[in-house]
């Protein structure tokens, strides 16, 4: 668009559009005055703007009121469909119905959220927003919250800390850890203390490949290190490697508890205090006030929330 295409875009606002609209139905400016509740000096002074603009006369006076010109008559069509457009932009709050809203919803997360609440969240939009579509994308924390400024995602699951200014969150929840390891392990007989639990071979989950954790620093403060012999980048990895070695595993509490009873390992709590972490629900702020993001993330939260609740670590 040129610098001229701008300028002039800037001189035509919506009031003179709603005055060409209305002279060309009515041909009055009495009317046209009443129908806009402004007076007939501001509708000479429109007029006159529009004929600036266009550099046309626009309407000749005639014996029944304001002839409009070819010129007008021309532009008639235009000028409604940008009304219409308008109208559409500032009925959107009011338009927005869940059960014929056909959005894709883009939700970010490691494979321990999108194993924990895929399964509900779908079901539940099935019912309530059948013609949406929820779709889950492998990113967490850092590149989630890049996903989120880029308009890849429309929320993330996860710990995010200090996030920014432009994103907002929502604490769901807290989380804590479970230790894993396969059945008939040499320490599934025995009590699990922290010298033993230092002493074992770990498998740590890292999607950078890490092989140090919050774990190491908790144990640091008994004066301890363990054997981190290896890393995988998935929760759902590390549950399946721990089931057929000898390794044991760090893991969030609730999916131990949901995933790990399914494939028969044994879940003990950790024998040191390891700092619980929230998980949150992110979003960009440009879509706080946006209907239908507003009501998916409500029903996300809900689920979340819900299921959260019930799917406790083991005692």
């Amino acid at each position: 668009m040129s610098d001229i295409d701008i300028v002039q875009l800037r001189r035509l606002d919506m009031t003179l559009l709603l005055v060409f609209a209305e002279l060309v139905r009515q041909r009055k400016m009495t009317i046209v005055a009443q129908r806009l509740g402004l007076t007939q000096s501001a509708i000479s002074h429109s007029l006159k703007r529009l004929r600036d603009v266009f550099q046309d006369e626009l309407f000749l006076r005639g014996s029944n009121g304001f002839e409009p010109t070819e010129r007008a008559l021309r532009l008639e069509s235009k000028v409604l469909d940008i009304l219409a457009l308008s109208k559409q932009a500032l009925s959107l709050d009011k338009t927005f119905d869940p059960r014929t809203e056909a959005r894709l919803v883009r939700v970010g997360g490691l494979d321990y959220e999108v194993a924990m609440f895929a399964a509900p969240l779908i079901e539940r939009l099935r019912k309530l927003a059948p013609k949406a579509r929820l779709v889950f994308k492998s990113l967490a924390r850092k590149p989630a919250l890049a996903g989120l400024r880029a308009g890849e995602l429309d929320m993330a699951i996860g710990f995010f800390f200090r996030p920014g200014s432009e994103i907002e969150t929502s604490e769901l929840y807290r989380e804590t850890y479970s230790v894993v390891m396969r059945k008939g392990h040499g320490l599934a007989r025995k009590t699990l203390t922290a010298k033993r639990y230092a002493e074992a071979e770990h498998l740590l989950t890292s999607p950078s490949g890490d092989l140090h954790g919050i774990v190491d620093a908790s144990l640091a403060r008994h004066k301890l290190e363990r054997d981190v012999v290896g890393s995988v980048p998935l929760f759902l990895l590390a549950l399946a490697t721990v089931a057929k070695t000898d390794l044991i595993s760090t893991i969030p509490a609730r999916l131990a508890n949901s995933y790990g009873k399914a494939i028969g390992l044994t879940i003990v709590p950790p024998p040191i205090e390891i700092r619980s972490f929230p998980v949150h629900l992110a979003w960009h702020q440009r879509s706080s006030t946006e209907p239908a993001l507003k009501w998916f993330r409500e029903v996300v939260k809900s689920v979340i929330v819900e299921v959260a609740s019930k799917t406790h670590a083991p005692r």
